[in-house]
C-alpha cells in the first residue's frame, strides 16, 4: 500500500462526491470517483484503489452487483468495500454484506464516524498486507530449507550408493583374489572397474607395503603410483590421529577382521582431507591373509558442506534468540543502569554504597555489551552507515590504539594514499578495528609489532572460486598483522565462533572475534585470518568499495555537539512504565520540558494538545497495537517539520531493512547512557547529526594525559568510560 492511500469514491450524487473528496483529502488521501457502477468498474480495472466508498442504489448498476463483481476478480476480492446508503433496511444491509463488503454506513453520516471507519479498513489492510509479506517471506524461507535439506539428502543418498559400491567393489576384488580360476577376460574387466572407481583403492602386503594403488588415490593424494608403490600408508600421516588410534586400526585387521571408520590424511602438498575407509584382510585357499585392501572416500568437501548448513543454523538459531530477549533484557537494563547512576549523583563522597552501586553499573555494562555482541554475531545490529575514507577513521582511533596496546609494541600504519571509499557505520567498523587491535596485543604478551595497512584490491573470479562467500569485484582491504604467538590450524578453524576463546576462564565470554566477524558480514564484507604458531597472524577485512561520486561529497567530518542541555519541548512514548520515567527524569534534569506517553494513542492526544509546542519525538520502534514509526508518520502529517528519534534494543524491520537504517532517520540504541541520550538529542535539534559510532578523537582527546593501565583507567570520567566500553569491552578486556 503507497504512504498515501487511494480512495474511490462511487455515487450518482455529484453533491455527495464533491463532500467526500473534500473530507477525505484533507486526511491527505489521493480520492478517485466514479458516478455509476458501470464507471466504478472500470477504475478498478485502470489502477485498483486501497478502500471504496460504494453508495448502493445508484442508475444502472447498483452498488451491490458493483461490490459482488469486484469480489468475485482475483486482483480485486482484496479491496475493502464500504456500502453507503440512505435506507437502513436490514435486508439490503446482508445483501450487501453477503456480496462481500467490509463495513456499512448509512447517509447522512457524521465525517468523524465516516474517517474512523475509512482509517479502521485500511489498517485492517496494512495489517493483512503485512501478514502476508510475512507469509511469503516465511515461505520463501522454508523453502529454501526444504531444498538445502533436500540437496544434503541427495549428497547422503550419493555418499551410500558409493559406500555401497565401493563396498561391491571390495567384496568383489576380495573374491578375485582368493579365486585363481578366473578366466582372462574376468580379469581385465575387474581391473577396468577398480581403476575407473571413484573410491581410492589401495592393496598392501602383510608387512604394510603398498603394492597397488588405482587412478583416484592418485587424484586426491598428489602421490603417482610409482611414488607410492614401495611405500606404507603412513606416507598420508597427517598427525590428527595419534598412535594408539593406528595401532587399533593394525589389530583389527591383522586378526582378520574389517575396520570401518574415518581418518583425516595428508595429501602431497600439505594439505589435509577427511576420508571414509573400508579396510579387509585378504585370505589364500588356506585362510591365511596375504595381504590387505582399502577402499575409500574422500568427504572432504561433503563435510564442508555440512559444516556451512550447521554453521547457517546456528546463527539463525542465535539470531532469534537474540532478538527475542534483547527488546526487553535491554529495557531492564537501562532502567538499572540510569537509577544506579541517579542514585550514584545523590551520594556524598565517600559513602560505602558507592563501590556496591558502582559494581551493578559494571554488571549491567557487560551484559549489554553481551546482548550487543549476540546481535552483531546473529546480523541484527542496526546499522547506520556513512561513507567512509578508513584511513581517516584509522587517523581518528591511532592515538587511542597506541595508548590501549602500550609502550613495549610497536605499531605502524601503512596506509594507501589513495583509498577508495567504503559504505559502513563507522562506530561498527570502529569496533571491528578495535577487537583486532587487542586481540594482537593479546597475542604479544612480551611485546611486539603490530602494522595496520589499507589497500584498494580487485577480487578475481579465481579468488572467488577458492572463497564461496566471496562476490568477485573492487574492495577496500584493511589489514591487522602482529608479530604475536600465532595460532594452530584447529584454533584458526573455530576463530569466530561465539564464545569460543583460548583465554584463561573468566578474562573473556569468546564473542569479540565472532562480533568483528558480524559486523563485516553485515556490511556485506569479508573477514580471513593467516595464522602460523610462533610466526604471527593477520586478519584482512574486506569491504566492498562505494564508486557513487555523489555520495563521496558526503565525506566530511561532522562535529559533535558538547552542550547537552536545551530547553525546547519532547514527548516521550515508551510503553515500559520503569524506563519512561527515567527517561523523563533525565532529560527534565537536562533543561527540556518532558511530555510522556505510555503508547502511541496516548501520544496523539498529547500532541493533539500541544500542537505547535512539541519539538522532538523521542520514541521506542517496538510497541503494542502502534510501532514508533506509524505514530511518527501520524504525527507528521500534521507537523512536518517534527523531528524523531527512534530508540530500541532490537528492531524487527519496522524502520530498518537487513539491518540498515533507513535513509535520514536518527536512532539511540537501548541501554543509553544520561549522556548517550542528552548528546543525541542535543544534535538531533542542532541539526548537526551526530556519527553513530564513537567519538574516537574526543575520547583520545580526554585521555591523551592518561596512561591506560587498569587502575588508571577506572579514574576516568563515566562518559568517557562508557565510550571505552562501548568499543573495547565488546572484546572481552575486564580491564576496559
Amino acid at each position: 500500500m503507497s504512504e498515501q492511500p487511494t480512495i474511490l469514491a462511487v455515487d450518482d450524487s455529484s453533491v455527495l462526491l464533491a463532500l467526500l473528496v473534500n473530507l477525505l483529502t484533507t486526511e491527505g488521501y489521493q480520492v478517485r470517483t466514479a458516478d455509476s457502477g458501470e464507471l466504478a468498474l472500470a477504475a478498478v480495472a485502470a489502477s485498483p484503489p486501497d478502500l471504496i466508498l460504494l453508495d448502493v442504489q445508484m442508475n444502472g448498476m447498483d452498488g451491490i452487483e458493483v461490490c459482488r463483481r469486484l469480489k468475485a476478480g482475483a486482483d480485486t476480492r482484496h479491496i475493502p468495500i464500504i456500502m453507503m446508503s440512505a435506507f437502513a433496511e436490514v435486508k439490503e444491509w446482508v445483501a450487501g454484506l453477503q456480496a462481500g463488503a467490509a463495513d456499512y454506513i448509512c447517509k447522512p453520516f457524521e465525517s468523524e464516524e465516516l474517517l474512523t471507519r475509512v482509517a479502521t479498513h485500511l489498517a485492517l489492510r496494512r495489517a493483512r498486507l503485512a501478514l502476508e509479506e510475512e507469509a511469503v517471506m516465511l515461505y520463501q524461507t522454508t523453502t529454501r530449507l526444504e531444498a538445502e535439506i533436500a540437496r544434503r539428502q541427495r549428497v547422503e543418498d550419493d555418499l551410500r550408493r558409493s559406500l555401497r559400491q565401493a563396498e561391491r567393489s571390495r567384496r568383489a576384488l576380495l573374491s578375485a583374489l582368493e579365486d585363481r580360476k578366473l578366466s582372462d577376460a574376468e580379469h581385465a574387466r575387474l581391473t577396468t572397474a577398480i581403476e575407473q572407481a571413484a573410491e581410492m583403492v589401495l592393496i598392501a602386503n602383510v608387512q604394510g607395503a603398498i603394492q597397488y594403488v588405482n587412478p583416484a588415490f592418485e587424484a586426491v593424494t598428489g602421490y603417482t603410483r610409482a611414488e607410492a608403490l614401495g611405500r606404507k600408508p603412513s606416507l598420508l600421516k597427517s598427525g590428527v590421529q595419534d598412535e594408539a588410534f593406528y595401532r587399533a586400526l593394525w589389530e583389527t585387521v591383522s586378526g582378520g577382521k574389517t575396520w570401518h571408520g574415518r581418518m583425516v590424511n595428508r595429501k602431497q602438498d600439505g594439505t589435509h582431507y577427511t576420508q571414509d575407509a573400508t579396510i579387509s584382510p585378504v585370505r589364500d585357499a588356506t585362510g591365511g591373509i596375504t595381504s590387505y585392501v582399502a577402499v575409500e572416500r574422500d568427504i572432504t568437501h561433503d563435510l564442508a558442506l555440512e559444516a556451512q548448513f550447521l554453521q547457517s543454523q546456528k546463527m539463525e538459531g542465535i539470531g532469534r534468540l537474540a532478538g527475542g530477549v534483547a527488546h526487553d533484557f535491554n529495557n531492564c537494563l537501562n532502567v538499572i543502569q540510569g537509577f544506579t547512576q541517579i542514585c550514584l549523583g545523590k551520594l556524598h563522597e565517600g559513602d560505602p554504597l558507592s563501590d556496591d552501586l558502582h559494581q551493578v553499573l559494571k554488571a549491567s555494562d557487560r551484559a549489554a555489551s553481551l546482548t550487543r555482541q549476540l546481535l552483531a554475531f546473529s546480523r541484527k545490529q542496526v546499522l547506520q552507515p556513512e561513507m567512509l575514507d578508513l584511513n581517516q577513521v584509522l587517523a581518528e582511533m591511532e592515538k587511542m590504539l597506541r595508548r590501549i596496546i602500550g609502550e613495549d609494541i610497536d605499531l605502524v600504519q601503512v596506509l594507501a594514499p589513495d583509498l577508495g571509499l567504503v559504505k559502513a557505520d563507522p562506530g561498527q567498523l570502529g569496533q571491528v578495528i578495535m577487537n583486532l587491535v587487542l586481540n594482537a596485543r593479546d597475542a604479544m604478551p612480551g611485546g611486539g609489532k603490530l602494522m595496520i595497512e589499507t589497500a584498494n584490491v580487485e577480487l578475481d573470479t579465481e579468488y572467488a572460486a577458492r572463497h564461496e562467500e566471496v562476490e568477485p569485484g573492487d574492495y577496500i582491504m584493511i589489514a591487522v598483522t602482529d608479530s604475536g604467538i600465532g595460532m594452530d590450524a584447529l584454533t584458526i578453524s573455530r576463530l569466530f565462533e561465539p564464545f569460543f576463546t583460548t583465554k584463561a576462564p573468566g578474562k573473556g565470554s569468546g564473542l569479540g572475534l565472532s562480533t568483528a566477524h558480524g559486523i563485516v558480514k553485515q556490511s556485506g564484507g569479508n573477514i580471513f585470518v593467516y595464522s602460523e604458531v610462533g610466526r604471527g597472524t593477520t586478519f584482512k577485512v574486506y569491504l566492498p568499495r562505494a564508486f557513487s561520486a555523489a555520495e563521496a561529497t558526503a565525506v566530511k567530518p561532522r562535529p559533535i555537539p558538547r552542550r547537552a542541555t536545551g530547553d525546547e519541548t519532547i514527548l516521550v512514548v515508551e510503553d515500559e512504565e520503569a524506563l519512561r520515567q527515567l527517561t523523563q527524569r533525565l532529560l527534565e534534569a537536562a533543561g527540556y520540558t518532558v511530555l510522556s506517553a505510555s503508547d502511541g494513542d496516548q501520544a496523539l492526544r498529547i500532541h493533539a494538545q500541544h500542537m505547535g509546542d512539541i519539538d522532538l519525538l523521542l520514541t521506542d520502534v517496538v510497541m503494542p497495537q502502534m510501532s514508533g514509526r506509524l505514530l511518527a508518520e501520524r504525527l507528521m502529517k500534521t507537523t512536518p517539520t517534527l523531528k524523531t528519534i527512534y530508540m530500541s534494543g532490537y528492531t524487527d524491520d519496522a524502520i530498518i531493512h537487513h539491518g540498515v537504517l533507513d535513509a535520514g532517520m536518527h536512532f539511540l540504541a537501548k541501554p543509553f547512557t544520561e549522556a548517550d541520550l542528552t548528546r543525541k538529542i542535543r544534535a538531533v535539534l542542532d541539526g548537526t547529526a551526530a556519527p553513530s559510532g564513537t567519538d574516537w578523537e574526543a575520547v583520545t582527546d580526554e585521555v591523551d594525559e592518561q596512561p591506560l593501565a587498569p587502575d588508571a583507567l577506572r579514574t576516568l570520567p563515566d562518559d568517557v568510560l562508557a565510550r571505552l566500553r562501548e568499543a573495547a569491552v565488546a572484546a572481552n578486556h575486564d580491564e576496559i
